[in-house]
């Protein structure tokens, strides 16, 4: 049937409002049919045509419905005989003994209704059940029918198959008998579509069948090789990391890349040896193509979509497919250029996203805070349904009010000099805490932090923030103070409790702030010795300036309820770089005066050093992705639009090509770390590949290569006679341990120093030595260069790394049987030397 594909540029286009209409529509959902069915009836019925829904018997009453809930007044219709439904049995055409009888039914349907008045006919005929278990050539002689049947009368046919139900096979063989396809909501004009002199003699072969092979036109065709590709061309689709192909007009493939091939499982031998990619490729999958094809070659730019493809091993992936014509100079449509991505990980990441969005979403809905925004005035422009809940005010009821309305006493003029002093910086406050009366006259103690509102100029507009209802832990509070004054004949006991804890507690005395309670914890953070300090002042055990001024504050009048610090400890050797948090607060008695301060010490260093490693890691991590990633982008800009840079000749694209794939190589040596740390973090030893190495090669290709890298430092290597020829070791691993070597011996020297490898068996092992002459380390430094994340130098001016190649340096090293240490001195140099076991 298909000897010959019609050129692009001949295929007539047929819009949506053409009335010889006879058009294929392919869909997923139901919903889509309805949607796309009640449209085109809709348009018959305005223009007093008859429509015709042909679809089998059990299925039409359900599809009435669905037509009537998308606006289509189907009963009205039906009553008035503008709308028919019939079953293809009903109307003959499952058991008519010729192709030519069974479009005859389709023709005297036509004759009734032009017999009864009406201007035509609209049919969707949906092709399922025992349609589709006829023989396929007799259906493909009956939709060739059916073709010249619209073209020819006032008839329009419409069939839709459901790729739930259709077998892809079957679709990819029917596909090019009908000039305009609609597929996910949009009318296209079918790029597959056969002209009429081709669908006149169906076959029961092969709906896209290999040229007569005794053709020598054919055979000359077949043999020509449409687009010319040079080496750099070539160059840069097989390094893609993305799938690449190209078809020409005849949508034939003529270039794919392996990439392509490996997402696929099809060689690139098979499908450019295929008359068509449908014949290779999975028929579902080469369904979804062809569809896409045909609007690529109709759009007006690239077309993209998301597709599943399955893999060799038959797993599926996302693919986010880019299509776009490709065209000559004289703008004449030449083919269509592919890219396929895999965004499997992409998609799993946002659905883990849209998953852990929404987690937190209903965790943020079902907290007792309520959310308010105000204007520059102090009034409420929203407040959410929360402070019905809170104060039983309906949150409409407090548009418009002010909030320091809402609160009393002296923190209602802190709020309202806060949001509404124009000589008051506006700044974000926290944990504002004040009485409020609710709807009832009911007392709440209320907790209330904002940020300021900003226009683009500067300008505050306003505030937004949180409330929340902290009535009972007040009460709570105020209970734990007065059982504190009620206790003072029970001190001891009190004390017994408080030195049981971990954490430390002060107390202090409102008017010289000496102690009157310390437990043994706050002794031993502020080491104070095993004399009595109660009595003493708080100065002669506190050194911390902001401690010391966080105690006298606390007193202020506009002191917020708790202050806190963090203090760095040196006064002993055993608390030397421990961080303490301290937090103080007043202490009231049963008349509510202020009788002492209380501040608790509690020790954050752990919490600290991991939120400093973390920052600085993921601050490194970025830098050094992002720095090879932005040559990369540069590259490869300048590679894919020459024309916009003056253009480049073969050696400036060949550089270009060169520096993108060193960055390459340097992102890829980053990710394998990270995924080498990632494993030993899990617990899993890295997967080694024991094989014999010839070690001197080794040794001197990395010189050699280094020489170039680094020209102006020095290179010398000294083996000695008995260095073992062959070592049982993983060749990879242990070239990773020398570049990382090699790379900080250069990192870390000035230029001009001498770098030196040497290389001797020494006990049964195999022993490398990398000496340099750089900036060395501290004894502290060498502790800790094989931690991981560690670099003795986190400066702006450091050298480049994320710290994690020395460590797993001595993973590799260790899990070779072998050992690794270092030698360092300030100023003088860094000797790092490993070794590996000549026997396993």
């Amino acid at each position: 049937m298909h000897h010959k594909r019609p050129p692009l540029k001949s295929m007539s286009s047929m819009g949506e409002d053409s009335r010889s209409l006879y058009a294929c529509l392919i869909y997923r959902q139901d919903c889509e049919r309805n949607r796309e069915v009640s449209r085109y009836l809709a348009a018959g019925l305005d223009v007093k045509e008859q429509v015709v829904v042909v679809i089998s018997g059990p299925l039409q009453k359900s599809f009435c419905a669905a037509l009537q809930s998308q606006g289509l007044k189907t009963s009205e219709a039906e009553q008035s005989g503008h709308l028919l439904f019939a079953s293809p049995e009903g109307l003959g055409l499952v058991t008519a003994s010729s192709v030519a009888d069974a479009v005859n039914c389709l023709a005297a349907v036509g004759r009734k209704a032009m017999a009864q008045g009406f201007r035509g006919v609209r049919i969707y005929w949906e092709m399922s059940g025992a349609m589709l278990e006829k023989d396929l050539a007799w259906l493909q002689e009956c939709l060739a029918g059916c073709d010249r049947l619209a073209a020819t009368t006032d008839i329009s046919l419409l069939c839709g198959y459901d790729r739930q139900q259709v077998p892809g096979s079957l679709l990819i063989e029917v596909l090019g008998l009908y000039p305009l396809l609609i597929h996910r909501g949009k009318r296209i004009a079918n790029s597959h579509y056969l002209l009429s002199d081709a669908k006149s003699a169906p076959s029961s072969g092969s709906f896209f069948r290999a040229p007569d092979e005794n053709t020598g036109s054919h055979r000359e065709k077949r043999n020509k090789r449409p687009y010319r590709r040079g080496q750099v061309l070539d160059a840069i689709f097989s390094a893609a990391p993305i799938g690449l192909w190209v078809l020409n007009k005849e949508q034939r493939m003529v270039f794919t890349n392996q990439n392509f091939c490996l997402a696929t499982g099809v060689s690139e031998e098979q499908f450019l040896q295929a008359p068509h990619y449908s014949m290779v490729m999975s028929a579902d999958e080469a369904v979804e193509c062809m569809l896409s094809d045909a609007e690529a070659f109709r759009a007006d730019g690239p077309v993209e979509s998301e597709e599943l493809i399955s893999s060799v091993d038959g797993d599926q992936h996302i693919f986010r497919i880019v299509k776009t014509k490709v065209v000559n100079e004289e703008q004449d449509v030449e083919g269509l250029l592919g890219l396929a991505i895999d965004i499997t990980e992409q998609k799993e990441a946002e659905r883990r996203l849209r998953h852990s969005e929404a987690r937190f979403r209903d965790i943020a809905l079902s907290i007792g805070d309520f959310i308010w925004e105000l204007d520059a005035d102090g009034r409420f422009i929203y407040c959410s349904d929360k402070v019905e809940e809170m104060l039983g005010f309906a949150a409409p009821e407090l548009l418009g009010k002010c909030f320091f309305d809402v609160i009393t006493g002296r923190k209602a003029k802190d709020l309202e000099r806060l949001i509404c002093d124009s000589e008051t910086p506006k700044e974000a406050f926290r944990n504002l805490q004040g009485w409020a009366l609710d709807k009832e006259g009911q007392w709440h103690f209320l907790r209330i932090s904002g940020v300021p509102i900003f226009t683009e100029e500067g300008i505050c507009q306003g505030f937004r923030g949180v409330t929340e209802d902290v009535t009972r832990q007040k009460q709570a509070e105020s209970g734990v103070k007065r059982a504190l004054i009620q206790a003072e004949q029970a001190r001891d006991q009190i004390d017994s409790i408080i030195k049981s804890t971990a954490d430390g507690f002060i107390v202090t005395d409102p008017r010289n702030h000496h102690i009157e309670l310390i437990n043994d914890s706050a002794r031993e953070f502020l080491q104070g010795g095993p004399q009595s300090l109660v009595g003493q002042p708080v100065a002669y055990v506190v050194e911390d300036e902001g401690l010391l001024r966080q105690v006298q504050e606390i007193y202020s009048e506009h002191a917020p309820p708790l202050l806190q610090t963090d203090i760095r400890l040196s006064k002993s050797t055993a608390a030397k770089g421990r961080i303490v948090q301290a937090r103080t607060s007043l202490m009231r008695n049963k008349q509510g005066r202020v009788n002492g301060a209380l501040t608790v010490l509690r020790d954050v260093t752990r919490e600290r050093e991991l939120d400093r490693m973390k920052a600085e890691f993921m601050s490194m991590a970025a830098h050094e992705l992002r720095t090879p990633l932005t040559a990369i982008l540069g590259y490869s800009e300048l590679c894919l639009n020459p024309e916009e840079f003056g253009g480049f000749n073969g050696a400036q694209q060949k550089e270009f090509i060169a520096e993108i794939n060193d960055k390459a190589e340097v992102l890829a040596k980053l990710v394998n770390d990270l995924l080498d740390i990632s494993r030993l973090e899990a617990g899993k030893p890295l997967p080694l590949n024991i094989e014999k190495v010839a070690i001197e090669p080794m040794l001197t290709k990395l010189v050699k290569r280094y020489r170039l890298l680094a020209p102006k430092h020095l290179f010398e290597v000294d083996l000695s006679g008995d260095l073992p020829e062959f070592v049982p070791a993983d060749g990879e691993r242990l070239e990773q341990v020398l570049e990382n070597l090699f790379s900080n011996a250069v990192k870390y020297s000035l230029e001009g120093s001498l770098i030196r490898v040497g290389g001797e068996r020494v006990n049964g092992y195999c022993q490398i030595s990398v000496i340099d002459q750089g900036i060395g380390m501290t004894s502290e430094q060498e502790d800790r260069v094989f931690d991981k994340y560690y670099r003795a130098d986190c400066s702006d001016t450091a050298a480049r790394g994320i710290g994690l190649g020395m460590s797993i340096a001595r993973e590799i090293v260790e899990q070779h049987g072998g050992a690794i240490w270092l030698e360092s001195a300030t100023g003088v140099g860094t000797r790092v030397t490993f070794t590996v076991p000549l026997k396993r």
